[in-house]
């Protein structure tokens, strides 16, 4: 028996509302009691609490806010940032560092109008600007490990049955170009608790930027010698990036796959050439319907990268390697290339990518 699920909904005005609240404070204070504030009166917070955390978690690829308020939001709980995010703001001349966990630890606009600084000490949480007690923040155990889970408890648009800080391997926060100010020292994440902190963050493929974004055997590869794609892993990846494109139809019908796959008890398995072929049909078809630019679609080369980056190589290069190969060798021959696609080329590719990877052509 599932639970009723969470409309996205309820989480952007969740964070809305908290925004609104929090959009002057200096200091860190605690997601448990804002979600708790916020949350739906008939949803339980540790629900609330695992899914807004996700939202957190991949603030930076969500349109709906602007940068300052991704900044505002990531600093005053606390949770750890990208290289992409970081590189972000210091394209924006913002001056940015973080520590050892990714976290901010000082913040400075470009006009020094917004100045943020914290150590995150756990004992120094704040509600309402209060301090809170040593012993007031207790969050379940189940409440923590779901941000990274798919529960049926969980917002229909960001389902994830694999707790990611299981699925990954040496949680790694890729610093910044050797030229840029901030110290590349400091941003390095030893150990992440974040579902997606070990995503990769930039689009080179040289061993060191995939090595630790590589899959364990247990949840991506049945045997070592005959390495299998995880179909369901591979659906919460459709996820991700249909949450990155807004294309909300899609994650809904993902939501209804994994639901299904679930159901069925049964491990749903691609092999790699399978998962291969399927790749490169995809990249053709988006490829066929380019169009001249007009800067009112998706440009084809990022989304090539794109799908590189949510799609590929988050199993890890030892599996995919071929399908690593067929995208860099799409995105080499894009050169310089300004061509777009429109958005619903990629929404039509990714939904034909789900049904036939699950064989679920007829229920959503």
């Amino acid at each position: 028996m599932y639970a009723k699920k969470i409309p996205s909904d309820c989480y952007d005005e969740g964070i809305r509302r908290i925004l609104q609240k929090i959009r002057e404070f200096t200091k860190p204070e605690s997601l448990w009691h804002w979600c708790a504030e916020v949350k739906p009166s008939d949803v339980k917070a540790e629900n609330f609490y695992s899914g807004l955390r996700y939202r957190l978690s991949v603030i930076e690829y969500l349109k709906a806010y602007t940068l300052i308020e991704k900044v505002q939001l990531t600093f005053i709980f606390g949770r750890p940032i990208k290289a992409d995010f970081v590189k972000m703001l210091t394209d924006a001349k913002c001056t940015v560092q973080v520590d050892e966990k990714g976290r901010i630890i000082y913040f400075c606009s470009e006009d020094g109008s917004v100045v943020r600084e914290s150590d995150h000490k756990k004992n120094e949480k704040r509600f309402k600007e209060d301090l809170l007690g040593p012993h007031s923040e207790i969050i379940p155990e189940n409440a923590r490990k779901s941000a990274g889970k798919r529960w049926s408890k969980q917002p229909e648009n960001l389902k994830s049955e694999l707790n990611f800080e299981d699925s990954y391997s040496g949680n790694q926060f890729h610093g910044l170009d050797p030229g840029n100010s901030i110290d590349a020292k400091r941003v390095k994440i030893e150990e992440s608790e974040d579902p997606l902190a070990d995503f990769p963050t930039d689009f080179s493929t040289d061993a060191s930027a995939t090595s630790s974004r590589n899959i364990q055997a247990s949840e991506a590869v049945n045997n070592p010698e005959e390495p299998k794609i995880s179909v369901l892993l591979l659906a919460n990846h459709i996820e991700t990036t249909a949450l990155y494109f807004e294309f909300k139809n899609l994650e809904i019908n993902v939501s209804q796959a994994v639901e299904k796959i679930k159901e069925s008890g049964q491990e749903m398995v691609l092999s790699l050439k399978e998962f291969n072929n399927f790749i490169e049909v995809m990249l053709t078809s988006i490829k066929r319907a380019r169009i001249p630019r007009t800067e009112r679609n998706l440009q084809l080369q990022t989304v090539f990268k794109h799908i590189k980056l949510s799609l590929i190589r988050p199993f890890g290069p030892e599996v995919t390697g071929e399908a690593l190969k067929i995208v860099d060798k799409e995105i080499e021959e894009l050169g310089e290339s300004q061509e777009e696609v429109p958005s619903e080329v990629i929404r039509v590719n990714l939904d034909y990518l789900l049904r036939s990877s699950t064989g679920f052509w007829i229920d959503f």
